[in-house]
Parts: structure tokens; C-alpha cells; sequence
């Protein structure tokens, strides 16, 4: 349970996941951007907006591995849109498998971890 919901706020961790993520993946990361934490009954939620580019399977592999992470971690506010005029300019942004990309998803990553007064104390016996 300590690993799904740390005790501390886990961001080194949580950037790593997201750049193995993305390199297994087709995907190219543009923005990452840190929201003020939100204080819960027992935890605290650490939420990131993110903007990736790639094609729509591309996006798929993404959650999918995003949902293997060794925490918890919540998506949501997904937004997916066409990349405009890649086609019609000349300069195709492509990934790394050679597809040019096609959609643009912006969302929320949010993970969790338990406030400083909740965690656990070791009994003195």
C-alpha cells in the first residue's frame, strides 16, 4: 500500500515514469506544467497538466503504460484535438516511428500521497 500512496510527494519518481513512458512510446511530451497541490481528508493530490503530440494509438500505448505506474495516478480534463496544417506546411512533426503526428492531448495527471499528520508511527513496545 506504501508504494501506491507514498508517504512523501513523489515528483522525481513521477517525472521518470512519465519519460519512460513516453520514450516506450511514440509520443513527444511539450509541456509539463505543476498545479498547486489540493489537501484531502487524509492525503494530498499533486496534479500536473500535460500536452503530448502523436497519433491516437500513440496517445492509447501513453495511458496504458501511465496506468501501469507503480502508483496511483488519475487521469482526467482530457482534451484530444487534430494538429493543424502538419500536412498542408511541409514541416511534418513526426514521431519516432516515422507517423506524423496527428492529435494533440492535453490532461490532468494527478497523484496522491499521504498528508504528515496521517502517516503511520512506529509503536514503541
Amino acid at each position: 500500500i506504501e508504494q501506491l500512496l507514498p508517504e512523501v510527494k513523489m515528483v522525481p519518481s513521477f517525472l521518470v515514469q512519465l519519460h519512460t513512458a513516453n520514450s516506450l512510446t511514440a509520443t513527444k511530451i511539450t509541456n509539463i506544467t505543476p498545479k498547486p497541490d489540493q489537501s484531502e481528508s487524509f492525503y494530498n493530490v499533486a496534479s500536473f497538466t500535460v500536452t503530448l503530440e502523436g497519433t491516437y494509438h500513440d496517445f492509447g500505448r501513453f495511458i496504458s503504460y501511465i496506468s501501469n505506474f507503480p502508483f496511483i495516478v488519475n487521469v482526467s480534463d482530457v482534451i484530444v484535438e487534430a494538429v493543424e496544417g502538419a500536412k498542408s506546411s511541409g514541416e511534418e512533426e513526426k514521431n519516432k516511428e516515422g507517423e506524423e503526428n496527428t492529435i494533440r492531448a492535453t490532461f490532468t495527471l494527478s497523484t496522491y500521497y499521504v498528508k504528515a499528520e496521517e502517516r503511520l508511527k512506529e509503536l514503541d513496545i
